[in-house]
């Protein structure tokens, strides 16, 4: 995109399910533009902190079971897991979480209601 007066200039990158992620392209810094909030969110500091968030995440979700919505124990312990990750997360880069509004409080707040992942 280029930037207009006063504008960020801003690269596409892709999409979450109800926003779109961009890199200001002068500072390497990501953000999230969602529908109906009038500012970039902050989401990563660099490509790296979201690729090791993805990937983390990724990891998670790949380790439930099928219907582990269903084991309160499993839950317990897997938001447990998801508060640790989240912190491990936030001491490299406090973006990620930073914002109520970022999609990634939503998605990580998903995974461990046992509304996300398999089944």
């Amino acid at each position: 995109m280029e930037p207009s007066s006063g504008c960020q200039p801003l690269g596409f990158l892709g999409n979450f399910e109800i926003s779109a992620i961009v890199a200001d392209t002068r500072t390497g810094e990501l953000h999230q533009l969602a529908e109906g909030v009038m500012r970039p969110i902050p989401l990563h500091r660099d490509l790296s902190s979201l690729v090791h968030t993805m990937t983390e995440l990724t990891e998670v979700v790949g380790s439930l079971r099928e219907g582990y919505e269903d084991d309160d124990e499993l839950l317990e312990a897997l938001g447990e897991s998801l508060s640790i990750l989240r912190n491990e997360i936030g001491t490299r880069d406090p973006r990620p979480f930073g914002d109520g509004h970022c999609e990634l409080v939503e998605i990580i707040t998903n995974i461990g209601a046992g509304t996300w992942g398999p089944g």
